[in-house]
């Protein structure tokens, strides 16, 4: 029994097992349209071909179908002419989608999960690399082995990939990073370890890290990890010398600073969509974010401009008439006020930040996963642990992922200082994604804070696994030392 039950037939049957999830299962669920589809549809789609009941004739019944309630996957292929799409690397995937869809569905019909195919297909990939390296052969790689198939195949996290949100591109991105560093600290000892199959894998994360730079204006932070993976691969992967380490570094750094200047200008800048969308997100960093922490809200809207009798939209959304109209008319909502305000009432901002901290972990984003009901999600036999961090109070999960990181910090992963080295390099990863994501969804207040900190909570789970799986590795390999003979 123990031939047919050993590491090996255990690796293939959970590779088979996922595929048929990821491929199968996963591809039946998507993410409701919260209007984020209408900045990026154009080019791809126009609109959903199923907007409600038949028989209703009013607009708010279809809205309310078309909106936030679950995932509408057949899209009219016609392009609208006068749509100019925001820019988003997550296009370059999507526009691979269209063109399978044209091959395997349809050229007048699009199917989004067609769309979301080459993100499956890639996900996919990066799975099939992780645990052909981490068999559960003792303890530390057993809870990795499990972590890496419980966070790879959650239904909850691949729906994005069946839906137009950028974030898409970024939640491929760190789980690539993961894929990668786990197979490196927990490999078994009769793990493949290609150096080919390894360098073409670390050009794909680098690729996906640069790609989430550019995916969308709240992940310019992704150049420090894309930046220390660049660090990693001159003294590991390709083992440069420190002149030539430093010249690649430096180029990098350049090139992509060059690149996120002129993007900014050509691409966004010019953008009015975006300028117009930029007012709401600052009305939200204000309004709804950080003056309802203001021990002094009046005298901190006197600070900073904004008229007196605007405190009453405090607490609030942009999303109402009043709200709307101060928008329109008052200049100063802007990032300029609200980077004040951070500088004028620093502990509002931490109350903020504080806020959203508390959404670290939670999948409950109101924006329904399951076509055909409302408010509905997969269930958790495939998205076991969504559902358990979704359970877990944010601020514990938050912490104690901060927690675990500055002890893997001290104490790495590895008896060799090149794993030593890996495993400082991918903490601080996580780590920067962890802090950076909470801190730059304060700048949209709390609005929809669950999704804005989906990435934080994405890097908070894999931070726990990877430290539980240290902790069980040193233990199992304490005992295997003490063991008598």
């Amino acid at each position: 029994m123990r031939k047919y039950l050993g590491p090996r037939s255990i690796q293939l049957a959970a590779l088979f097992l996922s595929a048929l999830v990821l491929l199968v299962v996963n591809r039946e669920f998507g993410v409701a349209d919260n209007g984020d589809f209408n900045r990026y549809v154009g080019g791809i789609a126009s609109t959903p071909l199923d907007l409600g009941p038949a028989q209703s004739s009013d607009p708010a019944e279809v809205q309310k179908y078309r909106f936030f309630g679950q995932p509408l996957f057949y899209w009219n292929a016609t392009v609208d002419p006068n749509q100019t799409p925001w820019f988003s690397s997550a296009t370059l995937l999507w526009k691979a989608g269209q063109i399978l869809n044209g091959y395997l569905y349809s050229q007048e019909v699009v199917n989004l999960k067609n769309i979301g195919l080459p993100f499956f297909l890639l996900h996919l990939f990066s799975l099939v690399y992780v645990l052909r390296r981490i068999g559960p052969s003792h303890a530390g790689t057993t809870v990795a082995f499990l972590g890496t198939l419980l966070v790879l195949t959650d239904a909850r996290i691949t729906a994005f990939y069946n839906s137009l949100y950028a974030e898409s591109v970024v939640i491929l991105a760190i789980l690539f990073v993961f894929a990668y560093f786990a197979g490196r600290l927990f490999a078994a000892p009769t793990a493949v370890n290609g150096r080919g199959e390894q360098l073409v894998f670390s050009a794909l994360v680098l690729l996906l890290l640069v790609a989430s730079v550019f995916a969308k204006r709240q992940y310019i932070y992704f150049s420090v990890p894309a930046f220390l993976f660049v660090i990693h691969a001159i003294c590991v992967d390709v083992k440069l010398s420190r002149r030539v380490g430093a010249v690649v570094a430096f180029g990098f750094a350049a090139a992509l600073a060059a690149a996120i200047v002129f993007l900014t200008v050509t691409q966004r800048a010019d953008n009015p969509g975006e300028a117009f969308a930029a007012r709401y997100t600052s009305y939200h960093a204000l309004y709804y974010g950080l003056l309802p922490h203001s021990s002094e809200p009046l005298k901190l809207l006197e600070h900073l401009g904004l008229p007196p009798d605007s405190s009453e939209l405090i607490g609030r959304s942009a999303w109402n008439e009043a709200s709307a109209k101060l928008i329109a008319a008052e200049p100063r909502i802007n990032l300029g006020t609200f980077l004040s305000a951070i500088v004028a009432d620093p502990a509002a901002f931490a109350g903020s930040l504080l806020h959203n901290a508390r959404e670290v972990g939670s999948y409950e984003m109101n924006l329904g996963m399951v076509h055909g009901t409302v408010l509905q999600y997969p269930p958790a036999l495939i998205s076991s642990i969504s559902s358990l961090s979704t359970i877990l109070p944010g601020l514990l999960l938050f912490c104690s992922a901060i927690v675990v990181s500055l002890i893997l910090l001290v104490r790495p992963i590895g008896e060799t200082a090149e794993k030593r080295f890996s495993s400082r390099i991918f903490i601080a990863t996580l780590l920067t994604v962890l802090l950076s994501d909470v801190g730059i969804s304060t700048f949209d207040g709390q609005q929809e804070a669950a999704k804005h900190v989906l990435i934080a909570s994405i890097s908070a789970v894999l931070i726990l696994i990877t430290g539980i799986s240290s902790v069980a590795g040193r233990l199992s390999r304490r005992h295997l030392f003490t063991r008598p003979s």
